[in-house]
């Protein structure tokens, strides 16, 4: 497939969306290290709190949230 040419409805490129998917993955691994041992770290209030947004945004936005939180702000390097 020719990574120039548009993909789906949006008018975005194979590239641009090839792109994205790289920015994700990276900003996973980085969350990933940051947040080894964050279960056993967090208060109990804290991880209901944590499973709550992880079920509404998802597994980055909730480790986003405690991170920020906790003091430990992450960078996922999309700016």
């Amino acid at each position: 497939m020719d990574a120039a040419s548009p993909y789906g409805s949006s008018g975005q490129t194979v590239q641009s969306y090839m792109d994205q998917i790289t920015q994700q993955r990276a900003a996973f691994e980085q969350l990933g290290q940051q947040t080894e041992n964050l279960y056993e770290q967090m208060p109990q209030d804290d991880l209901i709190s944590f499973f709550d947004r992880t079920k509404l945004n998802g597994e980055l936005a909730g480790s986003q949230w405690y991170l920020n939180k906790s003091g430990q702000p992450f960078d996922s390097g999309q700016n």
